[in-house]
Parts: C-alpha cells; sequence; structure tokens
C-alpha cells in the first residue's frame, strides 16, 4: 500500500509503478492519502 499526504499529491501513482516494475506483486495506492485515512477514523501506528 501506498499513499502521498493527500489527494492532491501524485508520488503515490509514481511509487507504485515503480514497485510494479521491480516485481512487486499486488501494489495498491490508497488515493485519498493520510489525510483521507485520518478523516475516515481509520487508525495509525507509528
Amino acid at each position: 500500500m501506498v499513499y502521498c499526504l493527500s489527494e492532491d499529491r501524485h508520488a503515490s501513482d509514481e511509487a507504485a509503478e515503480k514497485l510494479e516494475e521491480i516485481g512487486f506483486e499486488n501494489v495498491s495506492e490508497f488515493i485519498r492519502g493520510l489525510e483521507g485515512w485520518e478523516s475516515a477514523g481509520r487508525e495509525l501506528e507509528t
């Protein structure tokens, strides 16, 4: 799972593509970003 800070950022698109290029399978991108994760009430682990 890759993500950026918010929906307005697009580095996670590039990161997901790179991971797939080097052989990772089942790569997912959380489009809403970290802010979306938190606003949905999801917990974060640090």
